[in-house]
């Protein structure tokens, strides 16, 4: 054999060259060098152990390649054996393991139950969906979703910073708004993810009350909550949240707004806009509130609230349109709900400002909703009052607080301030401490006749003459103060004041009257016959601290044109105490002496009559300089003419003057001019 043909035969994994058989043309010639010229461990073996190394057979060649692969591939298949057990252990009991830790986790965060039907995973997608998830906190809610989605990313998770986005679809939540054993949040809830956001959801909202429970169905609900960067937001709200719903047929609630991702319930704020919300829906609280349901009607609201740990702050703006209380068969009575809502509520288009101080157990909503509709109410109705004040022609006016007692058909209002809007003095024209407006139980019974009671509390009323005058007053302020749209069978005074100012002189003159203790009897205009003197108003009060004084009035109701009998009487007065009105408009002063007088003044078809009885005693007036000694003496004549004399006058009242505008010129002229 060659030496070519044996280092041939040395290379491993070769066939055995077939000299027996080999053409001509494949013996080696110089472009095949021999293996020695190779180099390598083969090339320095010495040629006698090249040469004594067996020769090996095709077959035995065959079967050590054989062997080679099939000890390969026995070790791929148990590897691959052991992948596949692995991959069906994790995707068989990993869909398990996390449904079980849902359920887990869901029921330690909101103390109830909780059940997860099962659990999906797209591992290509890293998606993993929870079916049929269901859990509640065992006292005001409950919650079913149909599916909740949870979208990883490869890239968060290779950087341990995974925040899902999670996709709720379908939930239906139950919720009653009642106030909840506190529970502290999970310092993580919404920090661990990267959005939420909630696909047509249903949420069907119960306001408990004493006549039983309101509900109100929230449809369509989607929702989406976004941790935004950093530099976008400010640093404590740091969660963007945007929702919408449908509330019954023709409802639209919109909110935006942000959150804290560290105490979401506690830190927010957010901007929301009502439409065309049904009254009618929420008539079991109407019940409650006002003791009436609602035929038909709609409220609108937008504002903002802002919350913080400590404090609720924020403005709602309400607008209630087209209300009626009472059906077409209804023929029952409510004069204080008709007047809050037809009057009031729907005046309230100011803006209520809402500023509540809240603990850390009144994490949301619901508390306040719990406890605060009738303050709610009430500021609409403080606001919608205060509305219904300003339209006293060329005033401005204010309310301080409302109380609503509806079960004794008692409405209290406080500190109504009404002025000129440029005042000429401290006081204001008219400020009363409280009124108080009650209706007479019958008014309730089918076909009855409405009437309300009012009484004022220390009420001041204020008025100017000289420079700009205030003595002209809005004839109808009764009836606007009082709020309520009926009439006044009663009315009542206590302790009030009545100040009347002179501007125009160098020194304020102020002339005042209080004490006055008035009581109105029989006042509406439809208790009696067309021309008859049925009301009657009687009072007694005190005259500059000094004397008393009484009146009594008989009077038609909302005559055309005045139709009444009056008597008045001041007990003596002493002239000094007038003499800083005698100063000032007739340039005289009292020294000594008494006056009052007795009167009877009667008005029918625009004719006055009237009687004056003075009571004159002992005047004596001293002249203010040389100029005015004439008028000292005038006054004086005049004055001790009066003790003996009964002063009759009679005059026709002008159209478009007040009936007392004619009184008196006429005393002025009986007193000094005629004999």
């Amino acid at each position: 054999m060659s030496e070519d043909d044996g280092e041939a035969r040395a290379r491993p994994g070769e066939a055995e060259p077939d000299t027996e058989a080999r053409r001509p043309s494949e013996v080696p010639t110089e472009a095949h060098p021999p293996m020695s010229a190779l180099g390598g461990p083969l090339a320095e073996a010495p040629k006698e152990e090249q040469a004594s190394a067996p020769p090996l057979t095709k077959e035995e060649r065959r079967r050590r390649r054989r062997r080679r692969f099939s000890t390969a591939i026995k070790i791929l298949v148990v590897l691959l054996g052991l992948l596949a057990a692995a991959a069906a252990y994790v995707v068989g009991m990993a869909p398990e393991r996390i449904r079980q830790r849902m359920e887990q986790r869901l029921a330690e965060r909101f103390g109830g139950t909780a059940a997860v039907d099962r659990v999906e995973i797209d591992w290509s997608e890293l998606l993993v969906v929870a079916h049929g998830v269901r859990f509640d906190d065992g006292e005001r809610f409950e919650v079913d979703v149909e599916s909740l989605e949870i979208d990883l990313t490869l890239d968060e998770l290779i950087h341990g910073s995974a925040r899902p986005t999670i996709v709720v679809r379908r939930p239906v939540i139950a919720f009653e708004a009642k106030a909840a054993t506190p529970r502290e949040p999970s310092p993580r809830d919404a920090q661990a993810f990267a959005s939420i956001e909630i696909v047509d959801g249903s949420l069907e909202l119960t306001l408990p009350t004493d006549r039983g429970p309101a509900f109100v169905d929230l449809h369509e609900i989607s929702a989406q909550v976004i941790a935004q960067p950093e530099e976008e937001v400010e640093r404590s709200l740091d969660l963007g949240i945007d929702a919408s719903a449908r509330i019954g047929a023709e409802g639209r609630l919109r909110i935006h707004g942000r959150a804290s991702s560290e105490a979401p319930a506690k830190a927010w704020a957010v901007r929301f806009e009502l439409q065309r919300f049904e009254l009618a829906l929420l008539n079991q609280l109407w019940l409650e509130i006002i003791e009436m349901d609602v035929d038909h009607g709609f409220l609108a609201l937008d504002g903002e609230l802002r919350r913080t740990p400590s404090r609720l702050r924020g403005r709602v703006r309400p607008r209630f349109e087209e209300i009626t209380l009472l059906g077409a068969n209804e023929d029952a009575l409510h004069p204080m709900a008709e007047a809050l809502f037809g009057h009031m509520l729907m005046g309230a288009r100011s803006t209520i400002a809402i500023d509540r101080s809240m603990d850390e157990t009144e994490s949301s909503l619901p508390e306040l909703l719990d406890t605060d509709w009738r303050t709610l109410v009430q500021s609409a109705i403080r606001q919608g009052y205060a509305r219904r004040l300003s339209t006293l022609r060329g005033f401005t006016a204010s309310i301080g607080d409302v109380r609503v007692e509806l079960s004794q058909g008692l409405l209290q209002l406080y500190d109504v301030v009404i002025d000129t809007e440029q005042r000429r003095v401290e006081a204001p024209m008219v400020a009363i401490e409280r009124v108080d407006v009650v209706f007479d139980p019958s008014v309730t019974q089918a076909g009855a006749s409405a009437y309300k009671h009012i009484t004022l509390w220390r009420p001041a009323f204020t008025f100017v003459t000289g420079g700009e005058s205030r003595l002209q007053f809005d004839e109808s302020w009764l009836d606007t103060i009082s709020a309520i749209p009926f009439p006044t069978r009663t009315l009542v005074v206590h302790e009030g004041r009545i100040d009347l100012w002179e501007l125009s002189q160098a020194e304020p003159v102020n002339v005042f009257v209080d004490d006055i203790e008035l009581r109105g009897r029989e006042m509406a205009a439809d208790l009696h016959p067309v021309g008859v003197r049925g009301a009657e108003l009687s009072a007694t009060a005190t005259v500059l601290d000094e004397s008393s004084a009484s009146v009594r009035v008989v009077y038609e109701p909302e005559a055309p044109v005045p139709n009444l009998d009056m008597d008045m009487r001041l007990e003596p007065l002493a002239l000094t105490t007038l003499a800083p009105a005698l100063r000032a408009f007739v340039g005289v002063d009292a020294v000594g002496g008494e006056v009052g007088f007795s009167a009877n003044l009667s008005a029918r078809d625009r004719e006055v009559e009237a009687s004056v009885v003075p009571e004159v005693r002992r005047p004596k007036l001293k002249a203010l300089g040389q100029g005015n000694l004439l008028r000292k003496i005038v006054i004086g004549r005049a004055l001790r003419r009066m003790r003996s004399r009964v002063l009759e006058l009679r005059y026709g009242q002008d159209p478009d003057e007040g009936m007392l505008q004619g009184f008196f010129p006429q005393l002025i002229q009986a007193v000094f001019l005629e004999r």
